[in-house]
């Protein structure tokens, strides 16, 4: 299976991609050559196995060096913004062997926040995350880490995947980093759907299992 990676990033995209190459995927990565060299950390942990390709979408060389290597691609995953995946036509780029496209965006490619930028904080914050970290009646914390990205990433996997192989016509995926964290609540959810409890902050005491932390022998 050939994966085409179009990312400026080590998030979402990058992520999927290492799980591609996990599991015996030739995977290309292709970057624009205005992005910020890779750190030696993302090198190791995202990149290790992925062909590399510069290309400058913006010009019309690079825009048809983008389609050449797409048609030979079984699955393409990106994570640009939507107006640059609006600017590549991400909805049909691919070829006759392309069986699925994932587009990863903070916010989905539709909607009122279809063009803001987000963080990784931004995303724990508006997805849930931060309001539930920390003691009560305190500031609350947040999650350490590129959690969002990485799930994310595994859930473009996921999907590209099965797009891949349960279908004969190439399918796109809309997928949406905020959307993803919502799915991943536990059951936050299911609390206010059912019961129309808003779950809150209560530190190491987890309801029922208390404490939860490290004690002393």
């Amino acid at each position: 299976m050939r994966v085409l990676e179009i990312s400026d990033t080590d998030q979402a995209a990058a992520w999927a991609g290492k799980w591609f190459v996990r599991w015996g995927a030739e995977v290309i990565r292709v970057v624009s050559p205005l992005r910020a060299p890779v750190t030696r950390a993302a090198e190791i942990a995202l990149h290790g196995g992925k062909t590399r390709v510069r290309i400058d979408r913006t010009t019309p060389d690079g825009r048809a060096a983008l389609i050449r290597l797409a048609q030979d691609a079984d699955v393409i995953v990106a994570d640009l913004r939507p107006r640059d995946l609006d600017a590549i036509d991400f909805d049909t780029l691919g070829g006759g062997r392309t069986r699925s496209r994932v587009a990863i965006t903070p916010f989905g490619r539709t909607g009122p926040y279809r063009d803001d930028e987000a963080t990784a904080g931004t995303l724990l914050a508006i997805g849930g995350y931060t309001h539930l970290s920390g003691d009560p009646g305190r500031v609350p914390l947040t999650m350490p880490g590129p959690y969002p990205y990485v799930q994310a990433g595994t859930l473009a996997y996921s999907v590209a995947l099965a797009g891949a192989l349960r279908t004969s016509e190439c399918a796109t995926v809309d997928l949406s980093m905020y959307e993803t964290l919502a799915t991943l609540h536990q059951f936050t959810d299911l609390m206010w759907q059912m019961d129309g409890v808003v779950r809150s902050r209560h530190g190491n005491r987890w309801e029922n299992l208390c404490p939860t932390t490290m004690l002393q022998a």
